[in-house]
């Protein structure tokens, strides 16, 4: 493998990078096309006997390992006599295979060799081999061969170009038509739970590539029925009666993910239905966040976070849905009950995305905690779980001592003692050997506070302390991470913008930010002119040239420098 297609070029070994065309494999190596057509054909036909019993050829896998690694041309078929049409049918044939990784194979090593305007045909005539509800024999493993090819061949066809080709969006259509014919498989009807995912996840794509087309004044999907179809095998599913099964029912997991992004993507088409308020929806998210498997609640919350954080960006001009609001007491909640570590950092993202002043107030109704004591909580998660989860509830954590800093004298007073706590929890943060996501939140974590403890006029922590802060801003600023050094320096940024508009409003009676003394207002012979609420000690902390010396940085209000020396004459003209 690695002599034909090279050495391996990115993480993922199925990406064109590690690919080759099929029209490129064969006019490099043409006399192996006769010998995997006719190695092929042999595998074919003893890959599944009658009787069910398991043939393993030997070369099978080698085969569509090879297969697998080439990858659709335009012209494919046009500049060579290597037909590629030949190998379809008993690729075909390898997807009965009763091995699930052999299945899998075929499926990936069918997309190359079929041509992307003859996919739609395809999948429809695979479809239609599929069997009824109402046939007696049939096996699971040809179906889900079957499945498998058929999902492939639409993923490929949904990442192409041709895609929004008015021809082909009539042509998926039509497939979207077939699917709904063999709907059985994705309901109870089916007993394989293996199968039923895998035909779920094409009712999903099918979802992804024809719910933004229109027909008339009604999108495809509404317009063929599609959605009320999903509804209903949604409303049947395990996610509304309960899962009788357990952890040792094979495919369980993979059907879990797929129902729920499924019900997921329902739930969201209900909710862009403009005018339908009142529609029901077929599953709420409360549902699925109450589920008992981990990966329902994972998928749902991966899904919610996304949204939360495009609201709460600059993106998010239209606002969340109605279905998403008041839901800070829910996940206020999960976030106390939730012990699965992906889970418990997803809620603590889409908390930190939320505004405190919606959910913060609740606390004591929702999980019998004041708002101090959550506070609390928070920090000790900071200090204690895995390195991502630190993370987060540090950014969480910060946000809620900002909000109580806007808050009244009360509320900052109630928060005071916690401040130490907090300052030891973000200097820890920014030691070298941490990973880059601890040094990246702590930097954003100063960035967002700067305008409270590290440029406020009115210092709230001590001079231990805010020192601390401003060393690890110089620590951050020196990493060896660009996306931790442009964090850090943001928190600089926020320091001069601060600076800029005291000078341009406070012109009286400037003050030092931490000695509260008059600075000097005369020329510097290292620094030049100082500026209003700066003195040596900020300019030794802001990383100026002069905070290099090594001496003890302090406010020499009564030093003077003579104003008739240049440094960069070197004498007195």
């Amino acid at each position: 493998i690695t002599r034909i297609f090279g050495v391996k070029r990115g993480k993922d070994e199925l990406s064109k990078k590690n690919r080759m065309t099929g029209s490129e494999f064969f006019s490099r190596f043409p006399e192996l096309y006769p010998f995997l057509l006719k190695q092929l054909e042999t595998v074919a036909s003893t890959v599944d006997s009658d009787t069910g019993e398991l043939n393993r050829h030997p070369s099978m896998f080698l085969l569509l390992l090879v297969l697998g690694r080439l990858y659709p041309s335009p012209m494919d078929g046009t500049c060579s006599a290597l037909s590629m049409a030949p190998f379809i049918p008993f690729i075909m044939r390898c997807g009965h295979s009763p091995v699930y990784r052999s299945r899998e194979m075929a499926a990936r090593a069918l997309v190359p060799f079929v041509m992307m305007d003859e996919i739609p045909n395809t999948i429809q005539t695979l479809l239609a081999k599929l069997p009824d509800c109402t046939d007696q024999c049939f096996r699971q493993n040809h179906i889900h061969g079957t499945l498998l090819q058929v999902l492939h061949l639409l993923q490929a066809f949904s990442d192409s170009k041709y895609r929004m080709n008015t021809y082909f969006q009539q042509e998926l259509a039509d497939v979207a038509v077939c699917t709904k014919a063999k709907l059985w498989l994705a309901k109870r009807q089916n007993p394989c739970l293996v199968t039923r995912a895998v035909y779920i996840d094409i009712l999903f794509l099918l979802t992804c590539c024809l719910d933004k087309l229109s027909k008339g004044n009604q999108p495809v999907l509404e317009h063929l029925g599609f959605w009320e179809e999903v509804r209903r095998i949604i409303s049947g599913s395990e996610l509304i009666t309960g899962f009788p099964y357990t952890y040792t029912v094979p495919g369980l997991p993979q059907y879990l993910q797929s129902l729920t992004k499924l019900a997921i993507a329902a739930v969201w088409a209900v909710a862009a239905q403009a005018g339908e308020q009142n529609r029901d929806v077929p599953i709420s998210f409360s549902q699925l966040l109450e589920s008992s498997f981990p990966e329902v609640r994972l998928l749902t919350l991966e899904a919610l976070l996304e949204r939360f954080s495009t609201a709460a960006s600059a993106l998010g001009e239209k606002g969340l849905p109605p279905l998403l609001w008041n839901m800070g007491g829910t996940f206020l909640t999960l976030v106390l009950k939730e012990n699965h570590p992906e889970c418990l950092c997803k809620i603590l993202k889409i908390l930190h995305c939320l505004d405190p002043s919606e959910w913060l107030p609740q606390t004591e109704d929702r999980v019998h905690l004041s708002p101090k004591e959550f506070l609390i909580w928070t920090m000790d998660i900071a200090s204690h779980e895995r390195s991502e989860i630190q993370s987060e509830a540090l950014r969480l954590t910060s946000k809620v001592i900002a909000h109580h800093m806007q808050m009244c004298d009360e509320t900052r007073d109630l928060v005071a003692p916690n401040l130490q706590q907090w300052v030891q929890l973000v200097v820890s943060s920014c030691g070298d050997h941490l990973p880059t996501e601890s040094r990246l939140a702590a930097a954003e974590v100063l960035a967002s506070t700067a305008p409270f403890f590290l440029t406020n006029p009115q210092p709230i922590l001590g001079l231990q302390d805010t020192l601390a802060l401003w060393k690890c801003v110089l620590t951050l600023l020196q990493s060896e991470e660009q996306v931790v050094r442009d964090a850090a320096t943001e928190t600089v940024m926020t320091a001069m913008s601060q600076e800029n508009t005291h000078q341009s409003t406070d012109t009286l009676s400037p003050k030092c930010l931490f000695c509260s003394e008059a600075p000097e207002t005369g020329p510097s012979l290292h620094f030049g002119p100082l500026s209003p609420h700066e003195c040596h000690l900020t300019r030794r902390i802001k990383g100026f040239p002069g905070g290099t010396s090594g001496e003890e940085p302090t406010c020499q209000r009564g030093r003077r420098e003579r104003w008739e020396f240049d440094p960069r004459i070197g004498k007195i003209p």
